[in-house]
């Protein structure tokens, strides 16, 4: 067992280092291909009154949610985390890898949950029955000829997304279709609703899980700082569960 074990930490390893040497041997490319683009970078964190993610709520408390993020061309890398404040004893600490173009965005998550009440990290831990990362990989298509529209697609390829009995992978799947649109006042409006296709992490069988409206817009402080607040109304059907979720961004 152990050396299964050691086996699947190297190849994860293997994989990982291969992915960002990829990485870099492109964004080293778009450099030379042209001298003019420049890494931009951002760092800012979100206070949420709740975590809720597609439809399932994360935390019973408001969390703390900072993000790192490098950008390069087409391509971004970043870190995102949330931190729950209170008692929720799982947190989250994420990576993503992710390319842009036109109207198309594809994305590697690595989404990674340590629990703080036993005390367990153990980051480096990459067995696929054992460890508490999971890899996603989503694609999402918005405002194709300026159609306020965008459909999102995310797969969990592997990790920490098993069924509790027999331990496999479920492949849970999620898609999103959302309707966008910017009011002259500069308020942002969204409209979505998303579904899983199968039993998996989302609901026990095909449902939907996630439905609601989002507004967002800046609060004017001063003439030289604005606070940006969103407002979203969520609903679970499948869950029969509600949410009202308000964030504020450092």
């Amino acid at each position: 067992m152990l050396q299964n074990d050691i086996k699947n930490m190297k190849i994860s390893f293997r994989n990982i280092v291969l992915l960002l040497s990829t990485t870099l041997v492109l964004l080293n490319y778009n450099v030379k291909a042209d001298d003019s683009l420049k890494i931009e970078t951002n760092i800012g964190a979100d206070i949420v009154s709740r975590y809720v993610w597609r439809g399932l709520a994360l935390s019973k408390a408001p969390a703390i949610q900072p993000c790192l993020d490098f950008t390069l061309g087409s391509f971004s890398i970043g870190s995102w985390a949330s931190y729950t404040i209170g008692e929720d004893t799982i947190q989250e600490v994420d990576l993503y890898l992710s390319f842009t173009k036109s109207w198309f965005t594809l994305t590697v998550n690595d989404y990674f949950n340590p629990n703080e009440k036993v005390g367990y990290y153990d980051y480096f831990n990459w067995n696929s029955k054992q460890t508490g990362h999971a890899i996603e990989v989503s694609t999402t298509i918005a405002d194709i000829k300026n159609i306020p529209l965008s459909l999102t697609a995310g797969v969990f390829l592997f990790g920490n997304d098993r069924d509790e009995i027999t331990n496999k992978n479920l492949y849970s799947a999620y898609f999103e279709l959302a309707y966008n649109k910017t009011f002259k006042n500069n308020m942002e409006f969204s409209s979505f609703i998303g579904i899983t296709p199968y039993r998996g992490y989302y609901a026990d069988e095909f449902n939907v899980v996630n439905v609601g409206i989002s507004l967002a817009k800046e609060i004017t402080i001063s003439d030289k700082f604005t606070l940006p607040i969103s407002g979203s109304f969520i609903v679970n059907p499948d869950l029969g569960n509600v949410h009202f979720v308000v964030a504020i961004s450092l």
